[in-house]
């Protein structure tokens, strides 16, 4: 495929078309008419090659390929979430605030686009934490430097007084301001890794410290290490589906998904928000008004096929919430892990990660499997009380693994302690 309109690409610009293209060639394969002449379905093919270069992490490739489209495709939708995504995953910041401000004028109800407007200001911690430490004098050498060396204090502060001192007193911390201190460091840490993850800076800046982002990028994989699954291996040789929980906290929410491939089911991760498109699992979006409608086709799957669904409770948009206990304080959860759980006689388990000063180490923990219960009412009162465990486990743990205030985080900290 001849792709014409480059001008918005590097010197490298061929390495992105020939990918664009071989993209698009591995697409066509897979339809025995070829790639087609007709418009609206050529166009088809494009988006599919274009979200396949993002998972390849080929974002330039990406935005090549869908350029080279008439320009009456540039403005639907599925052409703008590409741009979004490929800009978001390559940590073009500009020109990911150019695409969301024209892409919700375009769309200014779409819950997928709405998330890329705030993007940008995330994407910037990356250039505070390394302003704080031009500011300090010092010039980390490798990852694991620059990720003990962060200052709080210096960068941002993600935890109010108030927010800190609910959690201290929680803990009934001898030393609040030490705790204090160790909760916001690893709260910048955890925002700091999570943007080094998702997205690659680029290759061609020829800054110093672009090229120090870039050598801290990709010793970030290997600093975040996989799950060791072999635990989930009895339930799935057994027949039955495996629901992984979790909570928005230390990086949980970037954990790789090829440990739970590795296991032979197709896995879903569950998720408020779409855009983006990640080899080895499916992204299922359930959001607004159409959520609970969305969610019952998942509930239906999981009756009928053996799958790994992995899910965040604790960042509930149900209206239908449930409630469980915290250090004595009620706290709302979603009732979709469970009720999924129930419905496919799943195994549950519960995945978190932990900084230990050198890298993040996933533990695994087995809750309640579905199939052991007689009742509803039973396996929901246990799978509650395992997951607030969890929770709980959390909050008391080291403040480093708390990580940068999300989820259940805000709610447990400012709910009153509940009435006994």
């Amino acid at each position: 495929m001849s792709i014409e309109n480059c001008s918005n690409l590097s010197d490298d610009a061929e390495e992105y078309v020939t990918a664009a293209a071989e993209a698009l060639e591995d697409v066509s394969k897979n339809d025995p008419e070829g790639v087609p002449k007709a418009p609206n379905k050529r166009a088809r093919h494009v988006i599919t090659a274009a979200r396949d270069l993002i998972k390849s992490k080929k974002g330039n490739a990406a935005i090549a390929l869908v350029d080279g489209l008439p320009q009456q495709f540039q403005s639907k939708r599925p052409i703008v979430l590409v741009r979004l995504t490929a800009h978001w995953q390559m940590g073009q910041s500009d020109k990911l605030a150019e695409e969301a401000e024209r892409a919700i004028k375009l769309f200014p109800d779409d819950p997928q686009i709405k998330p890329y407007l705030s993007r940008k200001a995330a994407m910037h911690i990356t250039e505070t934490v390394h302003d704080s430490f031009d500011r300090l004098g010092i010039a980390p050498e490798t990852l694991v430097d620059a990720l003990n060396a962060i200052d709080a204090s210096q960068v941002v502060n993600l935890y109010p007084d108030e927010r800190a001192k609910s959690l201290s007193d929680l803990r009934n911390e001898p030393d609040p301001e030490d705790f204090a201190k160790r909760l916001r460091n690893g709260g910048v840490i955890a925002r700091y890794m999570t943007d080094l993850l998702r997205h690659r800076p680029n290759k061609e800046r020829n800054s110093e410290r672009d090229k120090t982002l870039l050598r801290y990028s990709r010793q970030a994989e290997k600093l975040l290490k996989e799950v060791d699954a072999s635990i989930m291996e009895k339930a799935v040789a057994d027949g039955h589906p495996v629901i992984v929980t979790s909570a928005h906290t230390s990086l949980n929410v970037s954990l790789s998904m090829d440990p739970f491939a590795n296991l032979g089911l197709p896995v879903i991760r569950v998720a408020n928000q779409g855009g983006f498109s990640n080899p080895g699992f499916e992204r299922f979006v359930v959001n607004d008004d159409s959520g609970p409608f969305e969610f019952l086709k998942l509930v239906k799957r999981i009756r009928k096929n053996q799958l790994c669904v992995v899910i965040y409770p604790d960042g509930a948009k149900s209206r239908d919430v449930c409630e469980v206990e915290v250090l004595g304080r009620k706290v709302p959860i979603g009732p979709g892990a469970e009720m999924l759980a129930w419905q496919g006689k799943a195994a549950t388990f519960f995945v978190s990660t932990h900084w230990n000063g050198r890298s993040f180490w996933p533990r695994l923990t087995q809750g309640p499997s579905a199939f052991d219960f007689e009742t509803r009412e039973e396996f929901e009162k246990s799978f509650h009380e395992f997951y607030a465990d969890r929770l709980t486990e959390l909050v008391l743990g080291e403040p480093e693994d708390i990580g940068s205030g999300g989820g259940f985080i805000p709610v447990l900290t400012r709910l009153a302690p509940r009435k006994r």
